[in-house]
């Protein structure tokens, strides 16, 4: 996919997650004073922003490991060092930080689109990548494997916690049933008798 360059390149497209990022909490910023637009209808566009910015940190997490987390938007001439060049940050931290925006997008999304808008994040897509992602975070691979015991930023910081967690099995499955709940809502006809 052309996510271990700095810049994603795939299929002739070329782009920047991070620039993305940047977009979304810019676009976040500036929603709501857009004149002419009605608020429901910017509330909606800000979730789809939110969405966008969980979805953008979770891919740099599912390729990258551990990765930076950018929280707002971050004017070109900020001389805060730790805001133009961030560390990582710990996977239970990413996770908790995506999470929190999935969060967010689910609060302002619908629960349904039309069928022309098909493909438009909603709310079932914020709790369904809410649910994946603390999936992968209640995983062997993050959760608790030894194999990344001294895996630290130059700091000290650990990246990777190297003791297991059960609570995160609890929260998975937490936000699974949450999506699950949710989609047989919007789909009665779909529950299958028990």
């Amino acid at each position: 996919f052309g996510y271990w360059a700095p810049v994603a390149r795939t299929n002739g497209t070329n782009y920047d997650l991070f620039r993305g990022i940047r977009y979304a909490y810019y676009f976040i910023d500036n929603i709501h004073n857009v004149k002419g637009l009605d608020a429901s209808a910017a509330s909606r566009y800000e979730g789809e922003a939110w969405f966008m910015i969980g979805y953008y940190h979770q891919t740099l997490l599912d390729y990258y490991g551990p990765t930076v987390l950018i929280k707002r938007f971050i004017p070109f001439d900020t001389d805060d060092k730790n805001e133009m060049f961030p560390s990582r940050r710990p996977v239970d931290e990413c996770v908790d930080f995506i999470a929190e925006c999935y969060d967010k997008a689910a609060g302002l999304l619908p629960e349904t689109v039309v069928p022309a808008e098909l493909g438009m994040p909603t709310k079932m897509a914020a709790l369904s990548y809410k649910a994946r992602l603390l999936l992968y975070a209640a995983s062997p691979l993050v959760n608790g494997n030894p194999d990344y015991i001294g895996f630290n930023n130059p700091d000290g910081t650990p990246l990777m916690s190297t003791t297991s967690d059960p609570e995160k099995w609890k929260r998975a499955l937490d936000a699974a049933a949450a999506a699950i709940a949710l989609a047989d809502e919007i789909n009665p006809d779909t529950k299958k008798p028990k």
